[in-house]
């Protein structure tokens, strides 16, 4: 794979998820990070809370490959993950960079979650 924006380690700054009807949720990110290597292996973990949760941690960690479609898609693909119906799986992500930053967008059948990452290391 050739070098790509992409590429490097990434912190977890924010996250939201809107549902299908428009409402937005901000989490409140307690720490995270995806990574991304020259040769098409990724790997994202991240912690956050749902406000009003009482303080209840979520987590989500999974890694695998990834692969890049057209200017603005990247395709997780999980070799293992926290959610076991998503191994093996295409993950499809829209991204957007922005200097040291990118947002990427993971749709869902409840809407969508948008998370923005800055670069730790690239």
């Amino acid at each position: 794979m050739t070098e790509h924006p992409l590429i490097g380690i990434w912190k977890l700054v924010s996250m939201e998820r809107i549902d299908l009807a428009g409402n937005v949720t901000e989490m409140e990110v307690v720490t995270g990070l995806l990574m991304y290597t020259a040769e098409g292996w990724m790997s994202e973990a991240l912690e956050y809370r749902i406000p009003d949760s009482e303080g209840a941690a979520n987590y989500v960690f999974y890694a695998g490959h990834y692969q890049l479609d057209g200017d603005n898609t990247v395709i997780h693909q999980p070799r293992v993950h926290t959610n076991h119906d998503l191994v093996w799986t295409d993950q499809p992500r829209q991204y957007e960079m922005n200097g040291n930053r990118f947002t990427l967008t993971a749709r869902n059948p409840n809407g969508a979650a948008y998370l923005v990452f800055e670069s730790v290391m690239a």
